[in-house]
């Protein structure tokens, strides 16, 4: 799900292409001498080794201020539509083939002059616009994912909150210490706030129609999608008004990271701290604790459901509940990006009393083996081993649509509440749609991320673009979860919808929780 990785902007930083060459020709000089002489080879074949092991290393080197032509952006994007409709069982899902076909349409019109990679990214973004499908996206070469690693961005110093329409400061990161919580952002660099808001907003893909994880990605990731779109500084010029409404300019640069502190995009500013005890079983990602306020509620948070080691854990969690008699279990899924559908599976039957089935239907358009699609042999591989030709020659996966039989030792019978916001997304949405689908328990928060009736996930390799080496991810399977609800194309809406208003984020107040126990004392 998960869905993706948010798109990371890299600063041009010009590197030579020579410069490349005489760094590789090191390398490639000891490795022939090497070679050379261990199989007594001449001095011709020595120069042949150095020139070849010189181009190999060079290759995949990304060059962000590298230019590619007309002619070489043009046979990038047919390679990408021809891999999209010729893989991707979703492409007219929420969007009808017309609609579809034009926004390709306007995207091979903008590629009317050359262009680097950063900017080709972002006209291809056009095309997967109307796609609607989260799992679906544009992303940087394997080279570019190099560069980044080695030349560290150049962070907006402050974390962002919005609420209300406005972007408020959650947090300084920056020298300035004079930066209150709660100031109001104005501008960046030139750039309003709301054209900030909505060009984030328009090219965050999710699923359908949703708008709940659109708006979660523009605050867990404002400061990826800001420089991705606007470009990356060594300083940024922010317009912030304090609360006496008084406007006032600042020019800050990035901290250096800590490697200790966790980075700022990994914090989750739309899910409040809720005052916990310390965990009973599990880890970051798993973990079972009790609340502090009312210690007849555990609270299994599920950070992810990517986990390797899931059964053990699920298993030693209700274990504990079981001892502890607990009558009210919280599973709180809230900025959970997805993960395994075998994890989630897992969990549903320490829940559900009956039989049941994750997905009614999962459908799949007959698999051919571009050579841009990485890995394309061992996906061709699995497929012929798992998946199953259906009459009208699409593919299906019986281990997809199977009958799961709930877990009896330990399984859970009590109340359940399942917390829910735009950041649950794949099997994070399914999780409580499968929930609400068998009323096993109450949905609270907002919409989830990943849409109810279902999404296009499963397999999902990369189409890497043959010119500038970009790779759009392509999901193979579109998923009918096994639900009774007709298609709108949104989340899980929960039974009881919260919404936080500034002076909520501004007290603390985790809403969700105070749902929760005003049900449970109802009761």
């Amino acid at each position: 799900m998960v869905g993706g990785s948010p798109n990371t902007f890299a600063k041009a930083i010009f590197l030579d292409k020579s410069l490349c060459y005489a760094m590789s020709y090191k390398i490639a000089h000891h490795s022939a001498l090497l070679i050379a002489h261990f199989f007594d080879m001449t001095k011709n074949i020595y120069y042949f080794f150095v020139i070849l092991i010189g181009l190999s290393a060079c290759r995949g080197v990304y060059l962000p201020n590298k230019v590619y032509t007309t002619d070489q952006l043009k046979k990038d994007f047919w390679v990408m539509k021809n891999g999209l409709e010729a893989s991707h069982p979703s492409l007219y899902w929420y969007s009808s083939k017309d609609s579809v076909d034009l926004a390709f349409d306007n995207t091979l019109k903008r590629l009317d002059k050359p262009m680097t990679a950063l900017e080709f990214r972002q006209v291809l973004e056009l095309s997967a616009e109307p796609i609607r499908c989260g799992h679906t996206g544009v992303y940087g070469s394997v080279g570019f994912e190099k560069y980044r690693k080695k030349n560290l961005p150049h962070k907006v110093p402050l974390l962002f909150g919005y609420f209300d329409n406005k972007f408020h400061v959650l947090d300084n990161n920056s020298s300035d210490s004079t930066i209150k919580k709660g100031s109001e952002l104005i501008s960046i660099n030139g750039h309003t706030a709301q054209a900030i808001y909505d060009t984030i907003f328009r090219f965050t893909n999710s699923d359908g129609h949703n708008q709940t994880y659109k708006k979660y990605v523009v605050q867990a990731y404002f400061d990826n999608y800001y420089r991705y779109w606007f470009g990356e500084k060594d300083a940024y010029s922010i317009v912030l008004r304090d609360s006496l409404g008084q406007g006032k300019t600042f020019l800050l640069k990035s901290k250096k990271e800590d490697k200790k502190k966790k980075p700022i995009a990994k914090t989750k500013p739309s899910t409040p701290l809720v005052p916990i005890s310390k965990r009973l079983v599990g880890n970051d990602n798993i973990n079972l604790r009790l609340w502090e306020k009312d210690s007849t509620i555990a609270i299994l948070t599920q950070q992810s459901f990517g986990q390797k080691h899931y059964k053990t854990l699920y298993a030693k969690c209700f274990e504990v509940i079981k001892a502890r008699n607990i009558q009210h279990l919280v599973i709180d899924v809230r900025s959970n990006g997805g993960g395994k559908a075998s994890s989630t599976s897992k969990l549903l039957s320490y829940l559900l009393d009956s039989t049941f089935v994750v997905h009614s239907d999962v459908d799949a358009l007959p698999w051919r083996p571009n050579r841009n699609f990485k890995n394309r042999f061992f996906t061709g591989m699995f497929l012929g081993i798992y998946a199953k030709k259906k009459q009208n020659g699409h593919l299906t996966l019986k281990a997809a649509t199977k009958a799961i039989e709930p877990i009896k030792q330990n399984h859970y019978q009590g109340k359940l509440y399942v917390l829910t916001n735009g950041g649950s997304f794949s099997a994070a949405s399914i999780f409580p749609a499968i929930v609400q689908a068998h009323q096993r328990g109450t949905i609270i928060g907002r919409e989830t991320g990943g849409g109810v009736a279902g999404c296009t996930a499963w397999v999902i390799p990369y189409l890497t673009l043959p010119e500038t080496k970009i790779r759009i991810r392509v999901p193979l399977f579109k998923l009918y979860n096994a639900v009774k609800v007709l298609n709108t194309g949104h989340g899980v809406i929960p039974e009881h919808l919260v919404n936080y208003q500034w002076s909520d984020v501004l007290q603390n107040r985790d809403l969700d929780f105070e749902k929760v126990q005003m049900l449970k004392n109802k009761k």
